[in-house]
């Protein structure tokens, strides 16, 4: 049995008769899953072919790079949160500290635009550079963000309402064949 995810839709749980290629998922486990588009009652779990063999921990991040955190900044309610507090986390690879990534936690006064009354929630997030760190940790700074109305908790910054673009775009283009 799987139970489906998706940005602002309530989970369902469907049944998986049969697996095509590989070994079943671990109970936990996030995996990815094509929906017949005509039958949405028809649910297959995507081949490890066509992931590149990428699979999803247990305990990952519900926004993970090529599903739910493209489709968060896309189809997520809008809201405008205020930095609360910002502590740097280890970033735990220091080649990347080294090009100017950090990791930060967030603690975040979510405002949402339509109807919700606001609430606080906590973020790690990671940023490809300090200008980016800095406009987003800034103690009472306001950031956009997006947020799923059916887990409010499951929430981003808006970078293409910062006009940084799409930061799932570069996991998407290693994804596709003949990257």
């Amino acid at each position: 049995m799987l139970d489906i995810d998706k940005i602002g839709i309530a989970p369902r749980r469907v049944t998986i008769t049969q697996i095509v290629d590989g070994a079943s998922p671990d109970a936990g486990e996030r995996v990815y899953i094509l929906i017949d588009s005509e039958d949405p009652n028809v649910v297959a779990l995507l081949p490890a072919s066509m992931t590149n063999g990428q699979r999803i921990p247990a305990m990952a991040n519900r926004l993970d790079p090529l599903v739910l955190g493209p489709q968060i900044l896309r189809d997520g309610a809008k809201a405008t949160g205020t930095i609360v507090s910002a502590i740097q986390q280890p970033m735990n690879n220091p080649a990347l500290e080294a090009k100017g990534c950090s990791k930060w936690q967030l603690v975040i006064d979510v405002k949402p635009e339509d109807g919700p009354p606001p609430y606080q929630a906590t973020l790690v997030i990671s940023f490809t550079n300090p200008e980016k760190a800095q406009r987003a940790t800034r103690i009472g700074a306001d950031v956009p963000l997006r947020y799923d109305p059916m887990d409010r908790q499951t929430f981003a910054i808006d970078s293409i309402a910062m006009g940084y673009g799409d930061p799932y775009e570069a996991v998407r283009k290693m994804m596709l064949p003949n990257n």
